[in-house]
């Protein structure tokens, strides 16, 4: 029985904290430090980096 019961407690518990959890709003950041786009202009020249970072996470 008191397996049972602490068994109830984590599931509770784990409840709790997945609801906490799902209400944190994820954030991201695209472009560097300063918010340019070096290294991904270095790397892919042909790429217009300011629209895919307006895009980012919108998806």
């Amino acid at each position: 029985m008191l397996i049972f019961l602490g068994g109830l407690v984590l599931v509770a518990r784990l409840r709790r904290e997945r609801k906490e959890i799902s209400s944190v709003a994820i954030m991201g950041k695209f472009s560097g430090a300063v918010g340019n786009y070096n290294t991904h202009l270095v790397a892919y020249p042909n790429i217009n980096w300011p629209h895919i970072r307006h895009n980012y996470g919108r998806d």
